[in-house]
């Protein structure tokens, strides 16, 4: 037989018999984009990237993990320390990271109306999990939050950290980033003069937490959300005093103070 007509039966063979490639990839991406879940990340490459804060401050960068290959697999990332020319450093306990997961939505046309006959329901990028590990599956993307916040007693000068993800067959990427930080120093949260107003739901914290209304469990359960909001500037707290306002619109309706 000739070889010309034998070459491709040979490599129809071996990829047969070859196993399927690992391809976790990562990459820094922008915190201006919600990446969908099923579609590899455009505009993204950068393996480093520099940001500025004051101390007391913080900020915020979003890296891109997607499945390029060929069976599902598991990634997970760990953060390192930032650490800057003199070996002063700013603790990974002072960052947090995690996916960017998704949820189902549909268009929404204004107070309770939900057009999902008419436009029916799609997935959008929206929860940040805390998690720092997940399987991904075949063309799955997720961006993955980070959050450094800045101590007021950290020193000014360029701090270098990096990212590393580790998919399950051993494979490494390190995304490399710098936080310049400026001699200048943020307020604590209690002392802004910037109102920050957030509805909390305690009725949905005692559904996703399985507590109690009201019990100890369930004021223990709202600690890291009355936490989270106060460190952004929140100063009131929400109170609802008639049972269902609004005619509830939302899965969990606030119920009545006065009821409990």
């Amino acid at each position: 037989m000739n070889l010309k007509y034998l070459l491709p039966i040979i490599i129809c063979l071996i990829s047969q018999i070859a196993p399927a490639q690992n391809s976790i990839e990562s990459a820094w991406g922008s915190t201006d984009v919600r990446y969908v879940h099923n579609e590899k990340p455009k505009d993204v490459g950068r393996s480093a990237i520099e940001l500025t804060a004051w101390r007391g401050e913080r900020v915020n960068a979003q890296f891109v993990v997607w499945n390029d290959g060929e069976i599902d697999q598991e990634a997970a990332f760990t953060l390192s320390n930032l650490t800057d020319k003199q070996n002063n450093d700013i603790s990974r306990d002072n960052i947090s990271a995690g996916f960017v997961e998704t949820v189902v939505t549909d268009t929404f046309s204004g107070c309770g109306r939900h057009e999902v006959d008419k436009h029916g329901t799609y997935v959008v990028a929206d929860m940040i999990d805390n998690k720092k590990s997940r399987v991904f599956a075949l063309s799955d993307t997720r961006g993955a939050w980070m959050t450094v916040q800045i101590p007021q007693e950290a020193k000014a000068g360029i701090y270098k950290a990096s990212i590393t993800v580790e998919s399950q067959d051993g494979t490494t990427q390190v995304l490399k980033y710098s936080v310049k930080v400026l001699d200048r120093i943020l307020p604590s949260p209690h002392k802004w003069n910037f109102h920050l107003d957030f509805w909390q739901n305690p009725y949905a914290i005692a559904r996703v937490h399985q507590v109690d209304l009201w019990s100890e469990e369930h004021f223990e359960a709202m600690r890291p959300y009355i936490l989270m909001l106060a460190s952004a500037g929140q100063k009131v707290i929400t109170t609802s005093l008639i049972d269902k306002p609004w005619n509830g619109q939302t899965l969990d309706p606030f119920g009545s103070w006065l009821h409990g």
